[in-house]
């Protein structure tokens, strides 16, 4: 999980299946940013922690492509002010 301010929180443990992506669970890895983003621009630590977060994770388990919730749901999740375009910078 990611705070607003960039601080970086381990939820659940790496090697239990997590509940982020509906049928994608089971091989994936999920980063939570922890905020109101359909209200809120995403904060530049919190950035800056999720860029460096999901390129870390990539490289430690050769993750070959990052998705936002929002792909996998009707829902806007993470919200509206989080373009898909970040999505390149990881």
């Amino acid at each position: 999980m990611i705070g607003r301010n960039g601080e970086v929180v381990n939820g659940r443990d790496i090697e239990k299946i997590g509940a982020h992506a509906k049928g994608e669970n089971e091989d994936s890895v999920g980063i939570c940013l922890l905020g109101n983003f359909d209200k809120y621009e995403l904060e530049k630590k919190q950035k800056k922690a999720l860029i460096c977060l999901a390129r870390e994770l990539k490289e430690k388990f050769d993750i070959k492509s990052v998705h936002f919730h929002r792909e996998f749901s009707e829902k806007s999740c993470p919200g509206r002010n989080i373009s898909l375009d970040l999505l390149e910078e990881m």
